[in-house]
């Protein structure tokens, strides 16, 4: 979403006493801001607005993956302590094969420690101790689980909400 919001940049190519003006997808002056020429593509908003609400977009999502993901390990290692081969689920292994590939395309792998990145609630810090499951869970804190899976707590739902009516405005459509 991101990486589509930065395509819809729109520079000045420099050309000389040319009557055409001439437009491109990569920068030649960094005082250009990709908003071509300051034709008004948008009715309120600049582009760069349109990036950062993009950027908060996928923030919220990024650490409400991370938090499911978190969930489901937590989830599979009550299922495989009834097994006798179960050793410990740690949160760092991969779940399924490739997956390290697919969170890295999302952005919530790091490449530095070969780890996906640690789950947060929206405000709060990451906390490495609850990243590897070998107890056995009381009913309460399974019913915590299933809570947050279905809560979506680091989705701010108002604020998606007010994103979307926002750039339907902008662009004349409902964004539903």
């Amino acid at each position: 979403m991101i990486n589509s919001s930065r395509s819809l940049r729109c520079y000045l190519k420099a050309t000389s006493g040319s009557p055409l003006i001439e437009f491109t997808s990569s920068a030649a002056n960094s005082n250009d801001s990709g908003d071509g020429g300051g034709a008004t593509v948008f009715t309120f908003l600049p582009i760069s607005a349109f990036e950062m609400l993009a950027e908060e977009l996928s923030e919220m999502f990024k650490q409400e993956l991370l938090l499911k993901r978190l969930l489901v390990v937590e989830l599979l290692s009550v299922t495989f302590q009834k097994h006798e081969l179960f050793t410990k689920l740690s949160w760092a292994e991969d779940l399924y094969h490739g997956e390290a590939d697919d969170l890295s395309t999302c952005s919530v792998y790091s490449k530095e420690t070969a780890k996906p990145l640690l789950p947060k609630l929206n405000g709060c810090r990451s906390d490495s101790a609850y990243l590897e499951s070998d107890k056995h869970p009381s009913n309460d804190i399974l019913q915590v689980y299933l809570t947050t899976w279905l809560a979506e707590v680091n989705i701010d739902t108002y604020r998606v909400e007010e994103i979307f009516a926002t750039v339907g405005e902008e662009m004349r459509t409902s964004l539903a």
